[in-house]
């Protein structure tokens, strides 16, 4: 695609552009604290993010000599610990050119943001020690929020801390150090924190909210535009020296699209508020949309799409687990809950089959960008095909099609060994992007009897995700599924 996705966007088109630069960062935890305001209708608080610098640029800067402070010990041992790395300010200036970035990088911008409020006009900010050089720019997708502050949070403040990296810290009095031995103890901290083992997933959890309670310091410069959040620091001009926590202070706009507000609940990407009428309705309802939310903590936030087309990995997964979460907790006989399985399934093929009769073909495909799949710029921008077409969002194709993929996959070799798969798979693949390409081959290496069969990763994408309307099995299912008991009772 473009480098310069922005600008090159057409406005006659329904394409999301995904502006964030994920070719250098990663956010790999965040944490929040909000306040939902009923009245106004907005939530506002902040986000603590946990940055990561992408592992494919690491290489890269490795072999080019980049590298971590040298001794964080013995700087820490010396007492030497220089001045804090707070910024001075100087006189006013304007906003210069922030939007004209190439690979996550500003040039001669010579003045800092700390305010959206006059984006109109051209934002007034305050230069604090800009130089000539071009500063590395953390982009992130940021749509229909407003803004307030950007800071960086100082982990090294957090109580105890220093017994995890196993380091005796002298601190001053402000737990600031000099710039450099500062930032390597912020990476230090946060590295240990990531590098826990997975049994250790309690004590982790607990290092994030410490960590994300700790004081802010330096208020870094940013700006947003329609479709992102740009900040940087400057003088930092690698991915490596940027800031590795950060603090986002911020407000949804009620008219905006960032969260949805129905009679029955709140929903937005990473939080989902359930009203009492939707309490008081029963069990059943509670429990099954909860039950899809729960698998969510696997397939959407433990793993996500690299590509947002390929939304059937969030909330196929989600929609196919629901079913296997609601049964356990209901603690169904084996029969009672293939029952229960056969009249959801029916009642799911109804429902894809009346929105595909209904629907835009285009939207019908799990998998739009086919071959391309995956494919960004250089800094990892990207657009989500028919992100802001309107009938997508009442569209359900994505949860369906996707769910009723992986019950054929399950049919192919028994539930019992597609649900061990998806445990080894979770395993392997915690905390990764992930493509089809990457679940399907696993589940083909895993199971190889069935080339033999005529199955193949190319023959799921001809029938399954490459193509729109019912996928062919799914015509031969609906007739065994009126057939079950249950279904003739309802």
């Amino acid at each position: 695609m473009n480098e310069n996705t922005e600008s090159t966007l057409d406005p006659n088109k329904d394409d999301l552009p995904l502006m964030a630069n994920t070719s250098f960062m990663l956010v790999r935890h965040y944490v929040l604290d909000l306040a939902v305001n009923f009245h106004r209708e907005v939530i506002n608080g902040t986000i603590a993010l946990f940055l990561e610098t992408n592992k494919v640029y690491n290489k890269t800067a490795n072999a080019e000599g980049a590298g971590r402070h040298p001794s964080l010990q013995a700087s820490l041992e010396t007492g030497q610990l220089g001045p804090s790395c707070s910024l001075a300010c100087a006189g006013k200036d304007k906003m210069s050119n922030l939007a004209n970035y190439g690979d996550g990088r500003v040039t001669n911008v010579n003045s800092c943001n700390h305010s959206n409020n006059e984006w109109a006009g051209g934002i007034s900010g305050t230069r604090e020690h800009c130089g000539d050089g071009d500063d590395f720019v953390l982009v992130l997708d940021c749509c229909d929020l407003v803004v307030n502050k950007v800071e960086e949070v100082n982990v090294v403040a957090t109580a105890g801390i220093d017994k995890l990296i196993g380091i005796d810290m002298l601190k001053p009095e402000d737990s600031i150090y000099s710039h450099g031995l500062q930032n390597d103890l912020q990476s230090s901290i946060l590295d240990a924190i990531l590098g826990l083992a997975a049994e250790h997933w309690q004590e982790q959890y607990n290092y994030y909210i410490q960590c994300s309670k700790a004081p802010g310091y330096n208020e870094l410069q940013f700006q947003t535009d329609m479709w992102s959040l740009k900040i940087k620091k400057p003088g930092v001009q690698s991915p490596k020296d940027f800031p590795r926590v950060l603090r986002i202070w911020y407000e949804t706009k009620p008219e905006g699209g960032s969260v949805k507000w129905t009679k029955d609940q709140i929903g937005s990407p990473h939080i989902i508020f359930l009203s009492q009428s939707v309490l008081s309705g029963g069990n059943h309802l509670c429990g099954v949309r909860l039950s899809h939310e729960i698998a969510h903590a696997w397939f959407g936030l433990a793993i996500g799409a690299r590509d947002w087309t390929e939304e059937w990995i969030s909330e196929g997964f989600a929609t196919y687990l629901e079913d296997v979460l609601w049964a356990n907790a209901q603690k169904l006989a084996q029969e009672e809950a293939k029952e229960q399985q056969q009249l959801r399934s029916l009642l799911r093929w109804r429902r894809l089959r009346d929105e595909i009769q209904n629907s835009e073909e285009e939207l019908q495909v799990l998998r739009p960008n086919k071959e391309n799949t995956g494919e960004v710029s250089s800094t990892g921008a990207t657009i989500v095909k028919h992100g802001r077409n309107p009938g997508k969002i009442f569209m359900q194709v994505h949860y369906l099609k996707g769910y009723f993929l992986l019950h054929y996959l399950e049919n192919q070799v028994g539930q019992k060994a597609f649900l061990k798969f998806l445990r080894l798979f979770v395993e392997r693949f915690h905390g990764q992007l992930i493509l089809s390409q990457d679940f399907l081959h696993m589940f083909m290496e895993n199971f190889p009897q069935l080339k033999s069969q005529g199955l193949s990763t190319e023959t799921i994408y001809e029938i399954w995700l490459d193509v729109a309307g019912l996928p062919k099995p799914l015509l031969d299912d609906a007739v065994k599924w009126t057939e079950s008991r249950l279904v003739r009772e309802v």
